[in-house]
């Protein structure tokens, strides 16, 4: 009589979503076709760009408090120019380092810290999941494990926001940039139709 072996599913998961990413990630050696870095900001030394959206207007989630009881405390939506662009340094350095370069760069181009947390004082996986976030295998994050920055200042009128979460994934860091330049839609409509008198 066969004895079978009852895996559970959860673990199946796991593995599956670590055999995907894992690969896919370790495979890329050079930036996303068409991809750049964010002027003024640039990367962590030795990553590469992951994942690449640029928008002339579309909606951006910034958390600017941890969250309390579970829920958002000071959720944004910002409607404007996005830009999502996401990073992969190979093994070395850790989170923490990737991220307060980021901080440095982010504070010398006039960004003021909103919200700058980890894992726990964030509020854990449910955080994670109130931020706008790359696919996988564009970005990858570990809700156990991440560091989270989100600034704002103003530029020649505009308000202009800027979050970033790093954490990891099988040793290679992962970074997500995020800048919103709020601003109005820009009327793209074309033609009209008849005028009635």
């Amino acid at each position: 009589m066969r004895q079978f072996t009852v895996i559970p599913c959860a673990f199946l998961f796991a593995l599956a979503l670590t055999l995907f990413a894992a690969p896919a990630a370790q495979a890329q050696t050079r930036d996303v076709a068409g991809s750049h870095d964010y002027a003024g900001i640039g990367r962590f030394g030795g990553s590469v760009i992951t994942g690449y959206q640029v928008k002339d207007f579309d909606a951006a989630k910034l958390q600017a408090a941890a969250l309390k009881d579970g829920k958002p405390a000071d959720a944004r939506r910002l409607e404007g120019k996005i830009s999502r662009i996401a990073y992969r340094t190979n093994p070395g350095p850790s989170i923490l380092e990737v991220l307060r370069n980021f901080e440095t760069q982010l504070e010398k181009a006039g960004f003021s810290t909103l919200l700058a947390c980890d894992t726990d004082p964030c509020g854990g996986i449910p955080f994670t999941e109130s931020l706008d976030i790359l696919p996988i295998p564009q970005m990858w994050v570990d809700g156990f494990n991440y560091r989270y920055y989100a600034g704002q200042k103003s530029d020649n009128g505009r308000d202009i926001y800027a979050t970033l979460i790093t954490s990891k994934n099988n040793e290679n860091v992962t970074t997500q940039l995020v800048v919103a330049v709020v601003g109005e839609i820009k009327n793209k409509m074309i033609g009209g139709g008849c005028a009635i008198s």
